[in-house]
C-alpha cells in the first residue's frame, strides 16, 4: 500500500485528512532457482525485500524517456554465420550490398 497524496479538509471546524491509497498487485513470475537464490541475497545486502527489488528494476528499466527501440539488424547482425556459397550470384550480390565477409 503506497499513499499518493492527502488533502487536508476544514468542515464545520475539524480537520478531516482525506487520502488516496493504492493497493498493489501480486504477479506470479518463473525465475531460475540460482537466481532467485543471487536476487535474494542482493536485496539482503540492499536492507530491502525481493518484491521491491524486482520493482525498482521493473521501473528503472521501463521508464518511458530512455526506451530505445534496437532494429532487428542491429540486435542480430554478425551472430549468424553465412553458407558456404558455391558461386551463388544472390548471395555474392547480398553481401557486397551489405558489406558482409566474403
Amino acid at each position: 500500500m503506497s499513499l499518493q497524496f492527502f488533502v487536508v479538509l476544514r468542515l464545520e471546524q475539524k480537520y478531516i485528512l482525506c487520502y488516496k491509497v493504492c493497493m498493489k498487485s501480486r504477479v506470479t513470475i518463473t525465475l531460475d532457482p540460482a537466481v532467485i537464490r543471487r536476487a535474494k541475497t542482493v536485496a539482503r545486502a540492499r536492507k530491502t525485500n525481493l518484491s521491491a527489488l524486482i520493482e525498482d528494476l521493473l521501473k528503472k528499466n521501463t521508464d518511458q524517456g530512455t526506451t530505445k527501440r534496437i532494429s532487428f539488424s542491429d540486435k542480430w547482425g554478425g551472430k549468424f554465420k553465412l553458407r558456404e556459397t558455391n558461386n551463388d550470384p544472390l548471395l555474392e550480390a547480398m553481401k557486397e550490398r551489405y558489406k558482409l565477409e566474403s
